[in-house]
């Protein structure tokens, strides 16, 4: 019996010595464990000793065991997994919940049928998403997918729902390249799959239209977000989340564009939908508050900002608590509007705060965290530290271009603080140098008449003069 289990400890084995009614003493768990074919795992948050088996005996004792005894320890520990997961609270999962998740899946697979499996796995995923746990899911929608191709095969709902579901995770990771492979082939056959009008490919058109966002190719951001909303509309209509949530992402583009005419209605407009439909106090009123508050920066309406900033870091402190990158963007856009009405003392303590939370959440390598990095660089440009934000700028250059590509928006940005920062130091060749690369790639994205430009512009004309 516990070549079943992957590991067990004394709950797990006094569970099945129970329920199989072996006889065996439960004293002498540890004179068993004491075999040369069992192992000690680690202690668990209960401070019970987990133990396994050596995996070539696990093989060995599952191939030779009858299929209906097999199967009724699997269910026993399904059972016993999956009631861990009930009752989890979004804002204190921790990573035995975790464990408890993959062990619940593990047994899953051996009891539920294909179907019901399937919807298991997504509905029990779900609070893990939220709760920002997205690295810990890859494992699960790898071996999920996988289980889906072998049974079924690649052109199934199935397999489009696991899909959409998964290519959001590796956005929210930041893993751009990884979920564009994932989705972009698979794309035509999965319109034919589910029909262009299917909510289901309208996720998958917002999800890649977030991925190509972030990758730079505003473009086709555009489009996809365009087509995603057409869809939903259709389906929908305007007055619900899903709907809310493409327009508050074409919304962000068209800021970006400094198409504020374009962003600013439909920022209200998602506002308008999420209040109306989650409260005041949901997480996603929050993030929309936040999205209108950036580009109430943009347009130098820095007072509105604040108060918007204040009211959503708030809501999202008590929806999803301290340890969530939610609450990280809350702190850095905070950190920004301080920044840019020359508070530098308090922007500065916000950004390293959600510097620090994204650096433990997200890591090193995520381009939130290196947006956060960079702007504590121009901290350190404002306060006259130029070598520091040299160094600051370079590094997040380098991870930034090895990561996601040198085409980007944000190489551009890193690019021009470069360019600032040399000119500070007198260096006017580096300086010229920077200025002429973020040009190139601003060109490539916004075209030749975006304000940003003639910053550049101007910049250049000063260091020839």
């Amino acid at each position: 019996m516990l070549s079943v289990p992957r590991e067990w400890n004394f709950d797990i084995f006094s569970l099945l010595v129970s329920e199989f009614k072996t006889g065996y003493p439960l004293t002498s768990m540890k004179i068993l464990c004491r075999f040369s074919f069992i192992h000690k795992v680690q202690d668990d948050v209960n401070g019970y000793e987990k133990y396994k088996l050596h995996e070539l005996m696990r093989t060995g004792l599952n191939e030779v065991m009858e299929n209906p005894v097999l199967f009724k320890i699997h269910q026993t520990m399904y059972d016993y997994y999956s009631a861990k997961l009930k009752n989890l609270e979004l804002k204190n999962i921790v990573n035995e919940d975790i464990l408890n998740f993959y062990e619940a899946f593990y047994h899953a697979k051996f009891v539920l049928d294909y179907n019901t499996f399937f919807k298991w796995t997504i509905s029990e995923s779900q609070i893990f998403i939220d709760a920002a746990k997205w690295n810990s899911l890859i494992p699960v929608f790898e071996e999920l997918l996988k289980y889906i191709k072998d049974t079924k095969g690649e052109n199934t709902l199935e397999f489009a729902e696991a899909t959409k579901t998964y290519s959001s995770v590796l956005y929210n990771l930041g893993l751009y390249d990884r979920a564009i492979e994932l989705v972009e082939d698979k794309l035509n056959s999965l319109r034919e799959l589910l029909g262009a009008d299917n909510l289901s490919f309208s996720a998958l058109l917002n999800n890649l239209g977030a991925i190509y966002y972030y990758k730079g190719n505003i473009n086709k951001s555009i489009e996809l977000f365009e087509e995603s909303i057409k869809i939903r509309k259709k389906i929908l209509g305007e007055n619900d989340r899903r709907y809310a949530d493409t327009i508050d992402n074409l919304a962000i583009v068209y800021s970006n564009l400094e198409e504020f005419e374009k962003a600013i209605p439909l920022h209200l407009k998602a506002v308008e939908i999420y209040k109306n439909i989650l409260g005041e106090n949901h997480v996603h009123y929050a993030v929309a508050l936040n999205n209108l508050a950036h580009t109430y920066m943009n347009t130098g309406q820095s007072e509105e900002a604040k108060n918007l900033l204040l009211k959503s870091l708030k809501i999202v402190q008590s929806a999803v608590g301290e340890n969530h990158p939610k609450y990280a963007t809350a702190l850095h856009n905070l950190a920004e509007q301080l920044m840019f009405s020359g508070d530098l003392v308090n922007a500065y303590e916000y950004f390293n705060k959600a510097y620090n939370l994204r650096l433990k959440l997200l890591g090193k390598l995520h381009s939130l965290t290196l947006v956060t990095l960079s702007n504590i660089g121009i901290i350190h440009m404002k306060r006259g530290e130029v070598d520091i934000a040299i160094n600051i700028f370079n590094e997040t250059l380098n991870i930034f271009s090895s990561t996601v590509g040198n085409k980007h928006h944000f190489n551009a940005f890193l690019l021009l603080e470069l360019g600032k920062s040399y000119k500070a130091k007198n260096d006017f060749a580096k300086s010229k140098d920077y200025f002429i690369q973020a040009k190139e790639i601003y060109i490539n994205i916004y075209g030749e008449k975006h304000r940003i430009l003639k910053e550049i512009d101007e910049y250049l004309k000063e260091l020839n003069e």
